[in-house]
């Protein structure tokens, strides 16, 4: 049991930035947005979050559409490279909401939304492993350490 505690899943709720918080987690299907979810509702934010998200175009998400326009105030649709990416375009109609804003090149949603975050706010960033360029380019974290 300890050595499942000491278990890191990069991509999986890490958090890349402590304060505000900035949390990436590939969350690349139903079950893994809801898990997400539960686990980005119980931390201590009080100020404004910010989700970056982006998908492969197969994916259906439109049960946690709500809870996404419920928890985050902006919510950034971007497109990655990789095997059938869905367009910020067709992402972004997803949403019923005229909070969406699509920036297609993902280290410039992120940029925005960082440019978002108050100390006390939160951001996520989910949807796919091929953020994780992105992620590593701005928060200069490697995922190649083991």
């Amino acid at each position: 049991v300890d050595g499942l505690k000491s278990v890191k899943w990069y991509g999986r709720n890490q958090i890349v930035q402590e304060n505000p918080i900035v949390i990436f987690d590939v969350a690349h299907n139903l079950a893994g947005m809801y898990s997400f979810l539960e686990y980005y509702k119980n931390l201590d934010i009080t100020g404004d979050s910010v989700l970056v998200i982006s998908l492969q175009a197969r994916k259906q998400i439109q049960p946690v559409i709500p809870i996404f326009q419920a928890i985050f105030k902006y919510i950034v649709c971007t497109e990655t490279s990789g095997r059938n990416p869905m367009s910020a375009n067709i992402l972004g109609n997803l949403f019923f909401d005229d909070r969406i804003k699509i920036i297609r090149n993902p280290e410039e949603a992120i940029l925005w939304g960082i440019g978002k975050l108050t100390s006390h706010g939160g951001m996520a960033i989910i949807g796919s492993h091929f953020l994780g360029p992105a992620v590593s380019n701005i928060f200069k974290i490697s995922f190649d350490k083991y």
